[in-house]
């Protein structure tokens, strides 16, 4: 099992990705407006809260189902995709299950494409930019900003953060977004690596919601990696059970 200090990736990643810079809150306000704006789709039925709303007050941003289109779907419905929690945006150095370079097309993708809206102005997407970065993660006592556990994390959190590393989930989840900009098919599609933080919010799990607990999620992962890297292998229940601990913790 590797030694904490032997994490340089934590402090590369750290350094390569800028804190997210203040922005006019103005700009802010505008955004949160347009956020909820039903004239930016085509039929004005729609807006961006309808798929992302604020969750019982803590701002989660997603309903948490999945999409074609704008039709709920069931969860695992070929050709849908989940509606991905917007907390801590400003992490994020891809946007969407596409992993599109820039949050800016992401934005205009959604409201031209999905919500068959009108080509929105430089303004409307900076001014919804700078609101969804603006959203900041909920508060995690059990890690702190890199992922690493606190020295009051509970035992089976400080295990799974250790096999996080060893078992090679930190390969494509890397610190601090705990994410990259790789693309993979694991069950037939090819989708970003998305970022694990808050990821206990975001269930049912995967591009198209097909895992209802977090335990299948990383059972699937565990083996798609060690398959990839050609070591086979199947995880015991107290390796899932730590894992899952540490996801719950972030």
């Amino acid at each position: 099992m590797p030694a904490r200090h032997a994490r340089p990736i934590c402090l590369a990643v750290l350094l390569l990705v800028p804190l997210p810079v203040a922005a006019d809150q103005a700009l802010i306000d505008l955004g949160r407006t347009l956020f909820n704006d039903v004239d930016l789709s085509g039929s004005r039925e729609y807006s961006c809260a309808t798929c992302h709303p604020p969750a019982l007050g803590l701002e989660a941003h997603t309903t948490n189902n999945t999409y074609i289109g704008l039709d709920s779907v069931p969860h695992g419905t070929e050709g849908g995709r989940s509606a991905p929690t917007l907390w801590g945006a400003h992490h994020r150095t891809q946007w969407g299950w596409a992993g599109l370079p820039t949050i800016e097309q992401n934005i205009r993708g959604i409201i031209v494409n999905r919500m068959q809206g009108p080509e929105p102005s430089e303004e409307q997407l900076a001014a919804l930019s700078a609101y969804i970065k603006s959203l900041s993660l909920p508060e995690t006592p059990y890690v702190d900003a890199a992922g690493e556990p606190t020295a009051d994390a509970p035992e089976a959190v400080q295990r799974g953060e250790e096999l996080f590393w060893s078992a090679g989930c930190a390969t494509c989840h890397t610190p601090p977004a705990l994410e990259s900009t790789a693309i993979h098919d694991v069950v037939g599609v090819e989708v970003k690596v998305p970022s694990l933080w808050a990821v206990r919010h975001t269930g049912p799990w995967f591009h198209d919601g097909r895992y209802a607990t977090l335990e299948e999620a990383v059972r699937t992962m565990w083996r798609f990696h060690h398959d990839r890297i050609r070591q086979p292998s199947e995880p015991t229940d107290q390796q899932i059970a730590d894992l899952v601990a540490y996801l719950e913790a972030l």
